[in-house]
């Protein structure tokens, strides 16, 4: 239940600030938070010779520092 309430706080406190600042938590992370996805893409490789244009490891390096980068740019809008 906590968790409820800290999703609708969360939301609330995005609305009240136009978005400038972001809650604990939005309905978005509530609804995928125990949601795992994996994804294939050897069918593509083999019938369409598809090929990445990044390899995984860039890609997740890449998520890695945006995650950080946002979450400095939000730790300072709200005073941290």
């Amino acid at each position: 239940m906590a968790c409820i309430y800290r999703r609708e706080r969360g939301e609330r406190v995005s609305k009240w600030t136009k978005n400038r600042v972001h809650g604990p938590m939005s309905w978005q992370e509530y609804a995928t938070l125990g949601v795992e996805i994996k994804l294939d893409i050897s069918k593509a490789k083999q019938e369409l010779a598809y090929t990445p244009l990044i390899s995984r490891a860039e890609g997740l390096s890449e998520l890695r520092e945006r995650f950080y980068l946002a979450n400095r740019v939000n730790a300072r809008r709200v005073g941290k």
